[in-house]
């Protein structure tokens, strides 16, 4: 079996290489990527796994946010070209956790007749902004973010949604957010898995925080084939916050005071998850 993983990244200097580095040591095979316009060393960091043949790096520098199309376009070349059985379908902020095994044994137990699996993520908290001051080295986010929400809801309120993976399929379309796909005209099953997990490390500090919000809601606005609901919350929050100039206080409230944290720690909304942490400590080098 050879499982491939389909990334889309830009600006993620401080997560990219344990992103990549983890889930080449969780079974994955390969990894194409596409960079959008990366200006802050991200580009390096792929290219340096492209020298060691587990990257296939693609540009892609229009601000667009074409998610859908660039996505689909990575999954028919790791089905064409480059022999993929199974196919997952990640951002760079997002862990994919098998809970026994990796995650190709996992998927290899998936029964024939299931062509493709959602897979539930929850987010770990921010840090406080003193935390994360600038001169921090690049990916020490998973030492500064031990707590993982529970259950993780969105801006409106509803769960956060999950993600996809599913078997080679020529001429899938994955939709955009990768929470589903259409075959041949008709959207895929995708039953929800409860063997692998994402691990979703969204805010990272303010900064980061900040230039995906702003970079991310006009790449949006650019592209007219995407609907208004598609990056409902970071159009929202780029609308009331960094235009508002209270983005610093959003940030906050989205850390939680420590007795806040307490509280939630106690009723069991809120878990202390040291699991990437050991692991990406444990295991240092590039793959």
């Amino acid at each position: 079996m050879r499982l491939i993983l389909t990334l889309l990244c830009r600006n993620e200097i401080d997560i990219i290489e344990s992103m990549i580095r983890f889930h080449l040591g969780h079974g994955v095979d390969c990894i194409v990527a596409t960079d959008n316009g990366s200006s802050d060393g991200t580009r390096d960091c792929l290219q340096h796994y492209v020298k060691s043949g587990k990257l296939v790096l693609i540009d892609q520098p229009e601000s667009t946010h074409d998610q859908a199309v660039w996505v689909s376009a990575m999954a028919q070349i790791a089905t064409k070209q480059l022999g993929a059985d199974w196919l997952i379908h990640s951002d760079a902020d997002e862990f994919w956790w098998p809970l026994d095994g990796d995650l190709k044994t996992t998927l290899q137990a998936v029964p024939p007749g299931v062509l493709a699996l959602t897979v539930g993520r929850t987010n770990f908290l921010p840090p406080p902004q003193d935390s994360c001051q600038e001169g921090s080295q690049p990916g020490c986010f998973h030492q500064r973010q031990l707590l993982r929400e529970r259950r993780t809801l969105n801006s409106l309120g509803q769960p956060l949604p999950g993600k996809i993976c599913h078997r080679a399929l020529p001429g899938i379309s994955i939709s955009d957010g990768n929470h589903g796909a259409v075959l041949a005209g008709q959207a895929l099953m995708a039953p929800k898995t409860t063997a692998i997990e994402i691990l979703h490390f969204p805010v990272r500090s303010l900064a980061q925080f900040g230039a995906k919000i702003s970079h991310g809601a006009q790449a949006l606005a650019n592209n007219p084939r995407l609907h208004p609901l598609v990056g409902a919350t970071w159009r929202q929050v780029y609308r009331e916050h960094v235009l508002g100039g209270t983005l610093g206080a959003y940030y906050d409230n989205l850390c939680l005071t420590p007795l806040e944290r307490q509280r939630r720690l106690r009723e069991g909304s809120l878990l202390h998850d040291s699991r990437l942490h050991h692991w990406l400590a444990g295991n240092s080098q590039s793959l």
